[in-house]
Parts: C-alpha cells; structure tokens; sequence
C-alpha cells in the first residue's frame, strides 16, 4: 500500500486483525487474519494500483487480474520463506 493509502487504512481498518508490519517513506505492508471473501476483495479493489496483494498466491493472482496496468514487482510471501 502507498503511503498515502496507508494513512486512511490506519485510522480505518479493513478488518480487525489488520496489523502494519512495515512501513517507510514510500509504502506500508498489512497484515490480515482473514479469509479473503469477495466484500474484502472489493474493497481493497477500490483502492486501484495502490494496492498489492501478496499472498496467498491465488487472491494475488485474482487482484492483479482486477487491477490493470499493475506492475506487480514486489516479492511474493513464498520468496519471504
């Protein structure tokens, strides 16, 4: 998430279990304890290319499909393990 988005989701979280597990001048990175449903899927849509899901790999695939022009480089959570 963009640093800009990254304030709106701090003072309104997703989900409960939302907890930010880095963040730097450009972007943060979320964690969720959730089991991705389309209303969660949608909502993390309508925050366009600010947006990249990194795992599990089927609902990032699923968001980059959603998500035009997404370049998607960061690293997936596989090649944290």
């Amino acid at each position: 998430m963009d640093a800009d988005q990254a304030k709106y989701l701090r003072a309104l979280p997703l989900h409960h279990s939302q907890k930010e597990v880095e963040t730097n001048d450009r972007h943060s990175t979320f964690t969720y304890y959730i089991k991705p449903t389309f209303d969660f899927m949608q909502e993390l849509l309508s925050h366009g290319a600010d947006v990249e899901v990194l795992c599990p790999a089927w609902f990032r695939k699923e968001i980059k499909v959603s998500i035009p022009n997404q370049p998607y480089t960061k690293k997936s959570k596989a090649d944290f393990r």
